[in-house]
């Protein structure tokens, strides 16, 4: 077992969850996450002009990034009003950079310690260099949650303007986001001395 292996295991083992609220803010973010990527099929539906029967034939099981691309394309074809195109290119943007912490929560998994959970891909990544580490605490998990209801409920709007609260939605395009994106974290790399630099020998006075 490597010592990797080992530390993990006696985190797993040995650390106590005490974190109940932590993993209750995860759950509830993942939940709302799901409910806002179904928002982004709805709009897609309703802006692509097909029946529902058939725009659910060409939009089912497809990707979020998918569906967003071609969200975006139909936009652009429409020529659609420009405040209609900023205020989905603003939830589609939010929801792209929460679909990544998503992703990385999801598939690398996450381990408590000290407050955080802690997601990273160091057993998976290509190389030492491709490691990234990411920190969520409560707070962040419970900021992207509430994003994701509100660009739940903003691009509902969208979709059925007759069935939403004026107020309430504007109330949230008012609200900027909560979450704000930062990259995951590289270890930092070692950088060789250039070989080029270092000083050649005395030529040799031979001839």
């Amino acid at each position: 077992m490597t010592d990797f292996a080992k530390a993990l295991s006696g985190l797993i083992n040995y650390t106590p969850f005490t974190d109940k609220t932590t993993f209750e803010a995860l759950g509830h973010f993942i939940a709302t996450f799901a409910s806002a990527e179904s928002a982004v099929h709805l709009v897609a539906r309703k802006i692509s002009g097909l029946s529902d029967e058939k725009a659910r034939i060409m939009y089912g099981g497809m990707r979020l990034k998918d569906v967003t691309d071609r969200v975006r394309q139909f936009i652009n074809v429409d020529d659609a009003d420009q405040s209609l195109r900023i205020e989905i290119d603003q939830c589609l943007t939010q929801l792209g950079h929460i679909a990544a912490k998503r992703h990385n929560l999801v598939h690398r998994g996450g381990s408590y310690f000290q407050g955080k959970l802690i997601s990273t891909n160091s057993l998976t990544a290509r190389s030492l260099n491709a490691i990234e580490v990411e920190h969520f605490d409560e707070d962040q998990l419970n900021d992207m949650a509430a994003d994701c209801r509100s660009i739940f409920l903003r691009l509902v709007s969208i979709a059925d303007p007759k069935g939403s609260d004026p107020k309430l939605i504007a109330g949230l395009k008012a609200r900027p986001w909560l979450y704000k994106h930062d990259p995951p974290k590289a270890p930092r790399q070692q950088h060789r001395k250039d070989r080029g630099s270092r000083k050649r020998p005395p030529a040799s006075s031979e001839e």
